[in-house]
């Protein structure tokens, strides 16, 4: 159980997925672990995927769940409204003068398909900064996810496939 007590940690995250019971998960930035929105923060802040927001996050208090999603947010505030972040995001697309974003597309043109830590390989960025470019290259519907489940009965896909159209899946998902 939470200790309203307990020292928490700020952290930049983005949203990747709302369950049908109104709770989030999110994805710390840098380092690409999972974090736990539950349903009352989440409707108090009106989450939608894709928002970036700041944290303050605790260990996960429910110790089976740990390995995968390693932290619960508490409380969460825009990111643009805060300015003690411990790391940025990636808003622009841009890095050093690199277009991330036109990088990432054209590996997709070149590759068909590939999931977020196949281009963060490619590109030698961040996991973290490769997931946010995504999802906005997706919100802006520039390119496809594929969802993929390591199991049935699972709330969340344990893998996103990105391409640049359903058909570069060649063949393998039905429209």
């Amino acid at each position: 159980m939470f200790d309203n007590n307990q020292p928490t940690t700020e952290t930049a995250i983005t949203i990747t997925t709302r369950t049908l019971s109104e709770s989030c998960f999110g994805l710390e930035h840098g380092t690409g672990e999972s974090v736990f929105v539950p349903a009352s923060v989440s409707i108090r802040a009106n989450l939608k995927v894709g928002d970036v927001l700041v944290a303050n996050v605790i260990p996960n208090p429910v110790e089976n769940s740990r390995d995968r999603t390693p932290f619960m947010a508490v409380h969460v505030a825009p990111y643009e409204i805060t300015v003690h972040a411990s790391k940025p995001p990636t808003i622009t697309g841009e890095i050093a003068g690199r277009d991330i974003d036109d990088e990432i597309f054209g590996e997709l043109v070149a590759a068909d398909f590939a999931s977020t830590g196949e281009i963060a390989r490619i590109l030698d960025l961040e996991v973290g900064v490769v997931r946010d470019r995504l999802l906005a290259l997706f919100n802006a519907n520039k390119i496809v996810m594929a969802s993929v489940y390591s199991r049935p009965n699972l709330k969340r896909a344990s893998l996103a496939l990105w391409a640049t159209s359903v058909a570069d899946f060649g063949g393998l998902i039905e429209e």
